[in-house]
């Protein structure tokens, strides 16, 4: 990251204009950021009660608690505004929950982005995701009981992976509308894998591994359907090329992929939108079909920003279609 540096009007210049940065009484604001808001004048500043979390967003939203003045200056991508209120010095991250943006403190000494973002869902205590299936969201199982009654049973597989699997809900699903099929997942937090391996029982291959290695782990066209369900959406732009690859090298009929459809930026960080159907253009994979799920329909109703999408991939010959030498092209990407 660039230094920063102040021009004689005493304004915060320099540094990478991905990030939010506070200091003093100012606060500096991607460009990029504040087109994706719409262009508003004022920028609001929201914290939530008994929390650090902070939020920018346009006013009014949330209750905000902390109003920028005007936005005064701009310099080299980004623009500065004055705070009224109090707000922690330094650099943040921009978690994208538009028309809310979360900022998340950068700490010192940070990893590269992968591997900072795997140490995170490695450690995190109790998400949702990684509880105990009996505890999650009834919202969360309705859309499980459709990805496998009426997607992945479709291609009467006689093996499915699930990447991410968390906890295993959408395992036990398959269990229970696929008797006869093998499945299997894998998922780097410890205590997910513990339950998932507890609730499925130990015919149940659950492999505790990042889903960056998937290619070391399993052998190449070893699995009928390998599919995510909100997994792709906390993997960063460097890593999301291969992750997609090694997915196509395992799976023998069948990639399907269930995640966050919105339109990617750069300053993304933690949780990242995109346009699947797009990206899988730019990276020369042909696939099947893709649908975008409206607000109001309950495959989109687990989140409050965005849309849900389905991308399906089915492979026809995976040795010529989807060559595993992709993945040595998207290790240098």
């Amino acid at each position: 990251m660039s230094g920063t540096s102040q021009d004689d009007t005493g304004r915060i210049c320099g540094g990478d204009p991905r990030l939010v940065k506070v200091e003093g009484d100012s606060i500096r604001l991607p460009v990029e950021l504040w087109e994706a808001m719409d262009r508003p004048e004022h920028v609001g500043l929201r914290s939530e009660p008994g929390t650090d979390c902070l939020f920018v967003e346009p006013p009014g939203i949330g209750g905000v608690s902390l109003l920028s003045e005007r936005l005064v200056s701009e310099c080299e991508g980004y623009l500065e505004a004055r705070v009224d209120g109090a707000i922690p010095a330094g650099e943040y991250h921009i978690v994208n929950y538009h028309p809310s943006y979360y900022l998340m403190p950068i700490l010192p000494g940070g990893d590269e982005e992968g591997s900072d973002r795997q140490g995170f869902w490695e450690s995190i205590p109790q998400y949702h995701e990684h509880l105990d299936p009996s505890r999650q969201d009834p919202g969360a199982h309705r859309v499980t009981d459709w990805l496998v009654a009426e997607i992945l049973s479709s291609f009467d597989g006689a093996s499915f992976l699930e990447v991410g699997c968390g906890a295993g809900r959408n395992l036990v699903s398959l269990r229970q509308h696929l008797s006869h099929a093998a499945v299997s997942g894998i998922e780097m937090n410890p205590e997910a894998c513990r339950i998932a391996r507890s609730t499925l029982g130990a015919d149940v291959p659950i492999l505790n591994g990042s889903i960056y290695d998937m290619s070391r782990l399993f052998e190449d066209s070893s699995t009928d359907v390998v599919f995510t369900s909100g997994v792709l959406m906390h993997v960063p732009a460097s890593r999301i090329r291969s992750v997609i690859s090694q997915m196509h090298v395992l799976a023998r009929r069948a990639v399907v992929h269930f995640e966050l459809h919105g339109p990617p930026h750069s300053f993304d960080f933690h949780r990242y939108p995109r346009d699947y159907s797009e990206l899988y253009r730019e990276f020369g994979i042909p696939f099947s079909s893709y649908e975008v799920y409206e607000r109001g329909d309950f495959r989109t109703d687990t989140t409050d920003s965005f849309n849900h999408a389905l991308l399906v991939c089915r492979c026809e010959s995976p040795s010529t279609e989807h060559p595993s030498g992709l993945i040595a092209r998207s290790a240098q990407s």
